[in-house]
């Protein structure tokens, strides 16, 4: 049996689907938490980006797993 890879949903509130980040967690680096402005956390979600062929970064309000 193939072991699928568990998907992630990366999005701020008022997202539309089309602004948020699907990304398989296999491609995520690291998600780091930063305040900004002194008042709101952030997510800093680093992942390969298969498409580009590169590491890159998206900012986000909350990052959820969709499957298993």
């Amino acid at each position: 049996m193939e072991k699928k890879d568990t998907l992630f949903k990366c999005w701020s509130s008022g997202d539309s689907e089309d602004n948020m980040l699907f990304v398989n967690g296999s491609h995520i680096n690291s998600v780091t938490a930063k305040l900004c402005d002194n008042k709101y956390v952030k997510l800093f979600v680093e992942y390969y980006d298969d498409e580009f062929c590169v590491n890159t970064l998206f900012i986000c309000d909350k990052v959820e797993q969709i499957n298993e």
